[in-house]
């Protein structure tokens, strides 16, 4: 799918990747949000749900993982080119 293109297909779909923008443009609420990066948000990615996932197991695993302090602070220290500027610490809203 094409980025832009996440809110309109969440509802068929476990989760979707996509600009932080075409979420808050289609009015995404935030409860359904695992990963949204600080500014600039017209930018950068964000991990969603679709509303019958919210509490699926593997779900809250995901989102345990993404909060790990480790993961954390290896996002934020990393020097791996690869990931530089790709991925960021998840933020605690």
């Amino acid at each position: 799918m094409e980025y832009g293109a996440g809110p309109r297909t969440l509802p068929s779909v476990d989760a979707v990747i996509d600009y932080n923008l075409s979420f808050v443009d289609a009015g995404t609420r935030e409860k359904y949000r695992i990963y949204e990066p600080p500014a600039p948000k017209e930018y950068a990615g964000q991990l969603v749900v679709g509303t019958k996932y919210l509490h699926d197991p593997q779900v809250e695993k995901l989102k345990e993982i993404f909060f790990d302090p480790r993961v954390r602070k290896y996002l934020a220290t990393n020097d791996d080119p690869n990931l530089t500027g790709q991925l960021a610490p998840v933020s605690d809203s």
